[in-house]
């Protein structure tokens, strides 16, 4: 005969109580929670005002164009993006870096991009007291990667590469560019080096524009920019390419040797220009999330692509944790030059 045990009601419950709070304290996987898990707040509102997108350049350049480009596709894939906006804001001054240091230094709320001038605001942070640090922004990623070319003003009297080496070093090679902390600066220095082109750097300009007006003026014998922002003027025939620094023939310029072709290798290397959007360090996870996905989304954007197609724009999707990689890897190529870059600004901070 087969007994029936009686449990009191009173343990019963005590022991279902105990194995609910057990399980409370873990996660999905049976792990205890981190307290960075913890701590971490989310919401799902985000965002809830306006997202200001600084460019630290003039309205009209490069920077410019590709941000306003990219900004209105990417007001589809946030959420509220029927409620908010996406505003490009021009801060120009220090060759990006005011801007840079302004989001970066901001309160950390998601409402501020950062969109600063890389490579040359990583050789800056190397060679001088600044009020960033890149390694500590919260990258969104990057939406285009710029290669550079070299050219002379069609009027030049130097024609090829050959006749820029043998100029006589008593009038050298005059080298345009905005200054220092621009990237264009920093490949004019590199490319002197590699090259062994007697030359002085004049600077001063304000923009981009008056670089190229001045080349064309024969103010100036050479320049290195975006062949997206001098395109127009190679076509034109105003401005003379001589060499685009790359590894690879570029689509735009496919008839153009290569710094790769032609025996310079570490230019190669560190031309390019990251456009890069990043997030003041501190910014939540759950807003550096909700703009890598818009921003990943926006790459796919049909609208998007046509426009890039029609402007001569080009477009590379580049994720957040690979921008960061890619800081650390243009920091490593560029310390090669950092000796005659710090020589030709004597000293000079960029104000």
């Amino acid at each position: 005969m087969n007994k029936k045990i009686k449990i009191p009601f009173m343990l019963l419950l005590l022991l279902g109580l105990v194995l609910i709070f057990s399980g409370c304290g873990t996660n999905s996987e049976g792990n205890q929670p981190s307290s960075s898990e913890a701590s971490q707040p989310t919401n799902p509102e985000y965002p809830t005002e306006n997202i200001s997108w600084y460019v630290g350049s003039q309205p009209g350049g490069g920077f410019d164009t590709y941000a306003r480009g990219v900004s209105r596709a990417m007001q589809k894939y946030i959420p509220n993006g029927d409620k908010i906006q996406i505003l490009v804001e021009n801060m120009p001054g220090a060759a990006h870096r005011r801007a840079l240091e302004f989001v970066y230094n901001s309160e950390p709320d998601g409402t501020k991009l950062l969109n600063p001038n890389i490579p040359g605001n990583v050789i800056v942070q190397m060679t001088e007291k600044v009020n960033y640090d890149l390694a500590k922004v919260k990258w969104i990623g990057a939406f285009a990667v710029d290669k550079y070319v070299m050219c002379v003003s069609k009027n030049s009297k130097f024609k090829t590469i050959e006749d820029l080496q043998n100029a006589d070093a008593s009038k050298p090679v005059r080298f345009g560019s905005q200054g220092y902390g621009s990237t264009d600066y920093l490949l004019l220095i590199a490319a002197g080096q590699d090259m062994k082109i007697p030359n002085t750097i004049v600077t001063g300009f304000e923009g981009s524009s008056e670089v190229i007006m001045a080349m064309l003026r024969n103010e100036i014998d050479l320049l290195i920019y975006p062949i997206t922002s001098i395109l127009d003027y190679i076509k034109s025939g105003d401005l003379i390419p001589l060499m685009v620094l790359d590894s690879e023939k570029n689509e735009l310029l496919p008839d153009v040797s290569t710094s790769a072709e032609l025996g310079y290798p570490d230019l190669t290397t560190v031309a390019g220009l990251y456009r890069m959007i990043g997030v003041a360090p501190d910014t939540p996870q759950y807003m550096v999330d909700t703009l890598r996905e818009a921003l990943e989304k926006t790459m796919q954007d049909e609208e998007l692509i046509q426009w890039s197609k029609d402007t001569d724009h080009p477009l590379t999707y580049i994720s957040g944790e690979e921008c960061a990689e890619s800081i650390e890897k243009l920091q490593t190529a560029w310390a090669k030059y950092i000796d005659a870059i710090q020589k030709s600004t004597g000293g000079a901070t960029m104000q």
